[in-house]
Formats: C-alpha cells, sequence, structure tokens
C-alpha cells in the first residue's frame, strides 16, 4: 500500500495492518521524501492516519477505515461484466444513487454529488424526488453500484407544504414555489422541439462534434410575448456520457500515476493554491438567455453532473420588459433536455428538513451506521454492492414536494484495463492545453458515442 503525505512524503508498504483503535498503519516497506529519493532503506514502523492524504492499495482490507482511497483491486474487478470489459471507459459510474420503494419495487429518484471525485471536492446536492408521499412514512434506498468507495456524510430530505397544483422548483441560491408551466410555442413542429415541449422522457440530444469535443450548439425557442415580471425559465435536462468518458479516460492516461496526481491536488487545494480549470469547467453547462423587448439577457447556466437522473432547474427572469424567446447555448452532444417551458414564480420557500429515523443495512436495523449518517464530523463509507434502506417519517402535511439533499464525495477503482493506456504526454496536454485534448479525444469518443448508453446501463456492479 502507497501512503500519500501532507508534507508530499510516500510511504510504501510491502505488508501492513491497520491500528483501527489509535487510527494507524503499522507495517514494513520503504520511505521517499517529496522529490522521491529514499528516506529510509526497508524499515518497519508506522503512520497516523492524520498525516496520510490519500491512500493507493490492491489489499480491500481496511479499505472503509482510511479517507480518502484511492484503490486497485484486480481480484475484484474480476466481477467486471462483459459490457465493462468492451470498453472500460463507459462502465456504470456516478457516486450513490438513490430509489424510491413503491409496490415492493424500485424506482430511480436520484443520484447523488456526482462531481464530487476527491475529499477536496466534496459538496452538497439537492434533487427532486418524484415521490407521492401517501403513508406516514417513505423508504429510500441508497446503493454503491459502481466501482467506486462513497463517503457520504449526510442525507436529509427537504419537504415544501404546496396547495393545488403548486410545485417547488430550485434555482442557485434557493427554492420557489411555482404555477402554470407554460410550454414553448412550436410554429414549425420541428421534431427537436417536440421533445422539449413535455415532461415524458423524449430527450432533445444531438451528437458531439467530430473533430472538436468542446463545439457548441445554439437553440432559438419562442414563446407567446408576455411581461417578464414574476416569470422563470424552467429547464429539465441530465449529462450525456461524455463527461463519464472524459473523466475515465483522463484517469487510463494517468495509469500508476492516477495517485500521485490525485494526491498532488488534493494538497494543492488544501494550501489554498490555484489549480488548473479543468476540462469539466471547460465543457461548461447550459447557458439560458431571454430576449426582452428585443434585447438579449443572460439568465445564468444550469450545470449539474450525472448522466443517470434527469433533474428540473428555476432560472428566474430579473429584467422588466416583455419576453417573447428563450436562447439555449451548450457544447454538442453533453446534454439531454427532456424539457423547456416559462413558470409564474410566486415566492421564495424554507423546508421542513426530515432526517432519517431508521437505516436498514444487511436486513437489519443498524444504530450504529445512523449515528454516523447523522454525524457531520464522520461518514457512512459504502463499497461496491452496498445497498443500505433510510426511512423518513413525513409532516402531517401529506401535499408536499420533497427533495433530497446528500453531502459527500467519491473515490474511482482504477480497472487493470485503464492501466495500459498510461501516458504522460496525454496528461500533460490535458493540464496544459486543455483544448488541444479536446480536439484529440473527439475522434476516440466518436467511435464509442453510438453505443455508451448500453455499454453504460449494462455494466452496473452485481455482487457475485
Amino acid at each position: 500500500m502507497k501512503l500519500h503525505l501532507k508534507d508530499g512524503g510516500l510511504v510504501v508498504f510491502k505488508s501492513w495492518k491497520l491500528d483501527t483503535v489509535h487510527h494507524r498503519v503499522t507495517g514494513k516497506g520503504y520511505q521517499y521524501e517529496s522529490n522521491r529519493k529514499s528516506r529510509t532503506k526497508f524499515f518497519e514502523s508506522d503512520v497516523s492516519f492524520d498525516d496520510c492524504l490519500l491512500a493507493e492499495t490492491n489489499d480491500p482490507e481496511g479499505v472503509n477505515l482510511i479517507s480518502p482511497l484511492l484503490m486497485t483491486f484486480p481480484t475484484i474487478l474480476g466481477v467486471t461484466t462483459v459490457p465493462c470489459l468492451l470498453d472500460p471507459k463507459a462502465c456504470f459510474g456516478s457516486c450513490p444513487t438513490f430509489y424510491s420503494v413503491e409496490n415492493d419495487s424500485l424506482k430511480i429518484q436520484a443520484e447523488g454529488f456526482s462531481s464530487s471525485i476527491a475529499k477536496s471536492l466534496e459538496s452538497i446536492d439537492c434533487d427532486y424526488l418524484d415521490i407521492d408521499p401517501t403513508d406516514s412514512i417513505i423508504s429510500l434506498v441508497v446503493k454503491n453500484e459502481a466501482y467506486e468507495t462513497h463517503y457520504i456524510r449526510n442525507i436529509d430530505i427537504l419537504a415544501f407544504p404546496v396547495m393545488g397544483k403548486e410545485k417547488v422548483m430550485q434555482t442557485s441560491s434557493g427554492f420557489y414555489k411555482v404555477s402554470d408551466i407554460l410550454r414553448i410555442l412550436n410554429p414549425d413542429h420541428s421534431e427537436w422541439i417536440q421533445k422539449l415541449i413535455d415532461l415524458d422522457g423524449s430527450e432533445y440530444f444531438s451528437e458531439s462534434d467530430p473533430d472538436d469535443l468542446s463545439k457548441k450548439e445554439t437553440m432559438t425557442l419562442n414563446i407567446s410575448p408576455q411581461s417578464a415580471e414574476s416569470l422563470g425559465v424552467v429547464i429539465t435536462n441530465r449529462q450525456s456520457l461524455l463527461t463519464t468518458f472524459l473523466f475515465y479516460q483522463s484517469i487510463a492516461y494517468m495509469g500508476s500515476g492516477a495517485g500521485s496526481l490525485l494526491a498532488t491536488y488534493e494538497k494543492e487545494v488544501s494550501r489554498g493554491h490555484r489549480v488548473p480549470v479543468s476540462i469539466m469547467d471547460m465543457l461548461g453547462g447550459i447557458e439560458v438567455e431571454a430576449r426582452i423587448n428585443g434585447k438579449w439577457h443572460r439568465l445564468g447556466e444550469v450545470n449539474e453532473s450525472g448522466p443517470i437522473v434527469s433533474d428540473t432547474h428555476l432560472l428566474p427572469i430579473e429584467v422588466s420588459g416583455t419576453v417573447d424567446q428563450i436562447r439555449l447555448t451548450m457544447v454538442k452532444g453533453l446534454w439531454r433536455i427532456d424539457e423547456v417551458g416559462i413558470v409564474n414564480i410566486i415566492e421564495s420557500v424554507d423546508p421542513l428538513i426530515l432526517t432519517p429515523m431508521e437505516l436498514i443495512h444487511n436486513g437489519s436495523n443498524d444504530l450504529q451506521l445512523l449515528a454516523k449518517l447523522k454525524d457531520r464530523s464522520s461518514y457512512l463509507v459504502n463499497l461496491p454492492g452496498a445497498t443500505d434502506t433510510l426511512k423518513f417519517r413525513m409532516p402531517n402535511n401529506k401535499n408536499v414536494e420533497l427533495f433530497l439533499r446528500s453531502e459527500g464525495y467519491y473515490v474511482e477503482w482504477m480497472r487493470e484495463d485503464w492501466l495500459r493506456e498510461e501516458d504522460p504526454d496525454m496528461v500533460r496536454m490535458m493540464f496544459l492545453s486543455p483544448r488541444k485534448w479536446l480536439k484529440e479525444m473527439a475522434s476516440k469518443y466518436k467511435l464509442v458515442e453510438p453505443i455508451m448508453e448500453e455499454l453504460f446501463w449494462s455494466s452496473k456492479f452485481v455482487e457475485q
């Protein structure tokens, strides 16, 4: 096991064990300075968890005790499904996946903190729950269905009482009660517009550019001319698998150096240093504009990561005048859009916060894990195949809108197939010339783009 230390040093244990009482790793191995010159010869020593920045290991023992971990598990990878073997960059993965329990079956609802791929990127994610709570208690199942380790700090449900057909939608700054979803006009009956006018699972999606994965497209949508006062644009969308491919491909190019690069990133962020703009930042989100009194005004950008479940976002129009068109600008092939519309904004609202009352693990109520989940100083750590059921007590008002709030981060496992593509030159290009890198990746992605969806959904982790 390799331990990357906060002072830049590296300890390589040839044999090791964990002292779970004193939170130390003991064993025999070698120690190196930050410049990787040998600090000691073969030694027997121990290292405190507090001195560790990141660990790499191919031994599953103790995986859930050191945080964070980047793991390479050839033995566990032996259960990788055939579709995943066809192209490891299409493997299923997107951090915790949440399901509701309905009529003894599971309905997928949300994916948590998809962009939090390292401890320094830990974040809070909030997703709409399509649940009609008819019972006083509802159950949510959280699964780890990928080759990842999930560090879940907190899971809550946000409940908003509503009346009649009112709905609650979220913006980047809070939640608003809305009504009267107005459809986009469709004067020419274009097929792509038809996919945007109803929330029906029929998504607009374009193919990526064959020469440049950062190439953008623009679509202009007509609405009935009306006063922009108290209006907002609503978009329901999810990411395509373009970002999944690029993320996994970048790890493949890092190869055996992935752990060192991630440790360096964590160290620089912890010191407050500026890090290079990421590829994902360069791709950006869906930029939304409204034409008001004949002039275009930027409303904001929708940029939530995750290819599994669509989520709805509200962008208030804060400019006076008559609005008659909406314009969307985004990278080609990056987004799947189910609906675009206009809503009337009633008022801002605050939630009732519902914490889990019960956590069922391996068929029994686990009070210890529940306490971990409620203690914000600790993590619920889930390995591939983990399944937990959380139960929440609903408020007395049955007519509520529900959102899932999850907090944490996750760490990818290295696949053996990725190590064969290690390429330091491509890593340097990715960090120093990201636009050139995206052009280089275009032809590689086009080879798998037509089958990415099928491979992705066919490669969930299944315990054997």
